[in-house]
């Protein structure tokens, strides 16, 4: 798409002076390399896609290079106030006028917008990056959940949906789907600073969705400095839940802020590269079939809405450096979510006994990571290493005295029994998430696991977590399968 030279911008939008997604030519056109089944002249043709078949990635999402909105189509607000706003002098201002402008005001303003942000941030390394995202996402989940609606409901049939009232763009919800959750982490990859945001536009009359993803070229302003937390609004005396690092989010950004030297361009490719790998594996219906070789839809559809609380915890740890509590349940969700999108079944035990070893998680990481472009696997498995090293140092800092001998941990009342280091903590971390679900620990063992421990849980282990998302983005085919177990 991108035109370069002294060639006019390309319309996005438009196709030849039509609305791309509006007839039946155009259709025909946007579903290039695509098999088609049914009548093709339809306004929603069923699609099959030919990538699955043949273990190509499917384009869900692509980096649009100078390509501009048709004017003529999409949202037309015209706010002067919001204007202005985008020359506030406060970060959190100018970005979220932005993204309502984006959003919502006149094509040829947008269009202004985006060559007046890139002409400032490309220069410094920055870049403004819109992102297509392509129907055939909206479709195939659509699909998914009407197949999982009609195996739950017996009485209505697959096919009485297909054919019903409904069309199947009406289950698609076309250009109302964001998910521009999906690039949040890109831009928090140097929290407690941001990168940059993320901003969503639709176009209904071309049932066109498209992401901007700007980064800034550095460091913007830090995460929540400006908002008034519960502890300073009610001065009251109360002793502090945690003393955390002693430095509060010091550490944080000595191990992140490297991440903001990362060139935007690659990085945005490889970060859209790797979702629309993610996404091929978590949408081949392939992968869901019952023994009587029908689709599970409803495991497809439960794997779908996983890797989106996936990422949605990822971004609660990313946006709340000060808030250990929030981060902590956040990344104790994610061992809980994990299990739903593998391919194989993995109980909890190996699941902590695994991913919460320092010792294991090191080869996972370093193996997945290193599929990165080399600037970025270098980056990323640098900051691997400093955070197992932060949280197996300062978990085993809060072992009980006298229980810690040297490479092993002395468990029980008669001290008859021992475990390496890395494996107590990935049992310990186990029950930890057990008595933060309110469960009762019925076994002596898993009692005797908490009580060699104060319960201190290291700032480093939400920032585990993030990693592991970005282990599955790198390596998903590996990830997926369940080959980390």
């Amino acid at each position: 798409m991108s035109t370069g030279g002294a060639h006019e911008p390309v319309r996005l939008g438009t196709h030849a002076g039509k609305p791309i997604f509006g007839q039946a030519q155009g259709l025909h056109e946007e579903l290039t390399g695509l098999a088609v089944v049914g009548d093709t002249g339809s306004e929603d043709p069923e699609v099959i896609f030919e990538e699955h078949a043949t273990g190509g990635v499917c384009r869900y999402f692509e980096v649009l290079g100078e390509t501009e909105f048709d004017e003529t189509l999409g949202p037309a607000v015209a706010s002067p106030e919001g204007r202005a706003r985008i020359e506030d002098s406060d970060h959190r201002i100018a970005w979220h006028a932005v993204r309502s402008a984006f959003m919502a005001e006149e094509p040829a303003f947008v269009n202004q917008m985006i060559r007046e942000l890139r002409g400032t941030l490309e220069p410094r390394g920055g870049t403004a990056t819109m992102i297509r995202v392509a129907r055939r996402l909206q479709r195939r989940s659509a699909i998914i959940r009407m197949i999982h609606t009609a195996q739950a409901q017996a009485e209505r049939p697959f096919a009485d949906i297909a054919g019903g009232p409904y069309p199947l763009q009406h289950h698609a919800a076309g250009a109302e789907v964001f998910p521009t959750h999906l690039y949040t982490p890109l831009v928090l990859l140097g929290s407690p600073f941001t990168r940059g945001f993320v901003a969503g536009r639709a176009i209904p009359e071309a049932t066109l969705t498209v992401a901007l993803v700007v980064l800034m070229g550095g460091a913007g302003p830090p995460l929540r400095d400006g908002d008034v937390t519960w502890a300073r609004l009610f001065e009251d005396g109360l002793p502090e839940l945690r003393k955390l690092d002693g430095q509060g989010t010091t550490w944080l950004r000595q191990t992140n802020h490297h991440a903001l030297d990362l060139d935007a361009h690659p990085l945005i490719e490889w970060w859209t590269g790797q979702l629309n790998a993610l996404y091929t594996e978590a949408t081949d219906l392939g992968r869901f079939r019952r023994v009587d070789g029908i689709l599970d839809a409803g495991n497809a559809y439960r794997e779908l809405r996983s890797l989106d609380r996936i990422v949605g915890n990822c971004v609660r740890i990313q946006t709340r450096p000060d808030e250990h509590a929030i981060r902590v349940s956040s990344a104790f969700e994610f061992f809980d979510l994990l299990p739903n999108i593998l391919d194989k079944t993995v109980s909890p035990a190996h699941v902590w006994g695994t991913l919460a070893n320092p010792s294991s998680a090191k080869k996972i990481l370093d193996a997945a990571l290193g599929n990165a472009p080399p600037q970025i696997a270098a980056v990323l498995r640098k900051r691997a290493q400093e955070v197992l090293e932060v949280f197996r140092s300062e978990t085993l800092e809060h072992v009980m005295p006298g229980r810690l001998d040297g490479s092993k941990v002395r468990i029980g009342a008669e001290q008859g029994s021992t475990l390496q280091t890395d494996t107590f903590i990935g049992k310990l971390f186990h029950q930890l998430r057990n008595t933060h679900h309110g469960y009762e620990l019925d076994a002596s063992g898993k009692r005797e696991l908490l009580n060699l421990h104060t319960g201190h849980i290291s700032q480093a282990f939400p920032e585990l977590v993030v990693l592991y998302v970005l282990a599955i983005l790198a390596d998903p085919k590996v990830a997926l399968a369940g080959g980390w177990f």
